[in-house]
């Protein structure tokens, strides 16, 4: 189906689309064929290998085609089949197979679709209308929505992304950023193509920022000034010790975008733009919508020699008994608090969701109290330490250590009146102990949920994040029927 589409979009591209052009590309084995806008010069093309790897195997290939007619899976590649079910193919051979099956179309690159249009052969496929009576098909398929605009929002700079869903003859148009999902109803795109043609024609002449990209990033050029400090930066490595050098050096993943990300410090009296050097994150919390968190080791793009930061990306939820978390840090580390992050600059980048906009049509009361979905901003925070995580400890005595010190941050942050209010072992991280060369002791992190100890709510604040997992499990545990 999606060569039909590719096929049917492309010879209106020219008019709709000029500077875009429409192609299916490989989503993986899990995801099927996805057909996808991309920008002219960034077009997936097929590997070279390709067509050599599937000759070279043409009776593994027949019995995979055989074993997908079988099934009656449609051209969508809703299910590829497992290679190893051939048991014809040597071992060794199976992996080359699989490149093969994978790549009947050139793979997707993340970095660089502008708009995925995910295609179904039958209407019952479609995972909002309520009315289908295979539930598990329609929850199938959205995991696969789901996945594929994770895809996007992991390998670029997003605020928001926008997508075509095709279900036989009708056609949805969807709206994603960080707080949830906005779905048109089903219109019958083959008889009635106009909102389909008008939205193809106004999404190719938005503006970067309208399609979704986030401008206070700046995709670097391989070739860049820019990209040559984070290079001669990584080859600064001194020994194994140097670990916050090894993980920004990791980070440099060949085929990952690198991005000058910018901020306005909030600590600043002037505002002054502060940018920054990033490579692959190497912590994410994951997740479509939410906090969206991904931590980098940075590169001050000022000062190219200096000390690698933290940077922490992350959309905050908006609600006026929620601090900030860098003035919460500044607060705390200004009254003596012992082992948290030192703040380098934070500051809000005047970008929020609007999706959960969408329910004053359905009449729901959107104060913060009442909407379910919640109002995010766009946030960066930047510090001096960069940590290792908790389970990366070597021995029961840094383990020991490292919570000791969390508990007296804690203990300190409480005398303030502040309380941490969602520790869990993802906040908790190892750095080298100053005063002891080679030992490591424990740093606080975390502290975007933090709440006055003196403040009196009514309801809780975030009620899905009020406590960490681990305790809601526990009470289901001890008390399943009052839980």
């Amino acid at each position: 189906m999606c060569d039909v589409l590719v096929e049917t979009f492309s010879a209106s591209a020219p008019t709709l689309c000029p500077d875009f052009r429409f192609t299916a590309t490989s989503a993986g084995r899990s995801r099927g064929v996805i057909c996808g806008l991309y920008p002219s010069a960034h077009v997936p093309t097929t590997n070279a290998n390709v067509a050599e790897q599937l000759h070279a195997w043409p009776e593994a290939i027949s019995k995979l085609d055989a074993r997908r007619d079988a099934k009656g899976v449609n051209a969508d590649g809703d299910d590829w089949g497992d290679a190893s079910a051939c048991t014809t193919v040597p071992l060794e051979s199976q992996a080359k197979l699989q490149v093969c099956v994978e790549q009947e179309y050139p793979l997707a690159d993340w970095s660089w679709l502008e708009l995925a249009v995910v295609a179904q052969a039958r209407t019952d496929m479609d995972p909002f209308n309520y009315q289908n009576p295979d539930g598990a098909l329609g929850e199938s398929v959205l995991g696969r929505i789901q996945a594929c605009a994770q895809s996007v929002f992991d390998y670029q700079q997003r605020t928001h992304q926008y997508m075509v869903l095709i279900f036989a003859d009708t056609a949805r148009l969807v709206y994603i950023d960080r707080a949830g999902m906005v779905v048109t109803t089903a219109f019958k795109y083959a008889t009635d193509g106009d909102a389909l043609v008008k939205f193809l024609w106004c999404f190719a002449r938005m503006s970067p920022a309208d399609r979704g990209h986030d401008p206070t990033a700046e995709r670097l050029d391989p070739d860049s000034a820019e990209s040559q400090k984070m290079r001669e930066r990584a080859s600064r490595y001194s020994g194994p010790d140097d670990y916050v050098t090894q993980l920004f050096k990791d980070s440099l993943v060949p085929d990952w975008p690198w991005y000058s990300l910018s901020l306005w410090d909030e600590n600043d009296a002037e505002r002054k733009e502060r940018r920054f050097l990033v490579g692959k994150p190497h912590v994410t919390t994951g997740g479509l919508v939410g906090q969206a968190t991904q931590g980098y080791v940075a590169l001050d793009r000022d000062d190219p020699y200096g000390r690698l930061l933290y940077l922490k990306d992350t959309w905050r939820a908006l609600h006026p008994d929620i601090a900030k978390e860098g003035a919460t840090l500044k607060f705390l580390v200004e009254n003596h608090v012992r082992h948290i992050p030192t703040v380098e600059c934070h500051g809000d980048l005047c970008q929020s969701t609007v999706s959960q906009e969408c329910r004053l049509a359905h009449g729901f009361d959107l104060s913060v109290d009442v909407c379910p979905i919640k109002r995010l901003e766009h946030c960066r925070l930047v510090v001096k330490e960069v940590g290792m995580p908790l389970e990366t400890f070597k021995s029961a005595y840094d383990l020991l250590i490292a919570l000791t010190c969390c508990l007296r941050a804690h203990a300190d942050a409480y005398k303030l009146g502040i309380l941490h209010n969602g520790i869990s072992p993802g906040n908790i991280l190892l750095v080298p102990d100053p005063e002891e060369p080679g030992e490591w002791i424990g740093m606080l992190h975390g502290w975007g949920s933090a709440k006055k100890t003196t403040q009196t709510i009514p309801v809780a604040r975030q009620p899905d994040r009020t406590v960490s997992q681990a305790l809601p499990n526990l009470i289901v545990a001890y008390d399943p029927y009052n839980a």
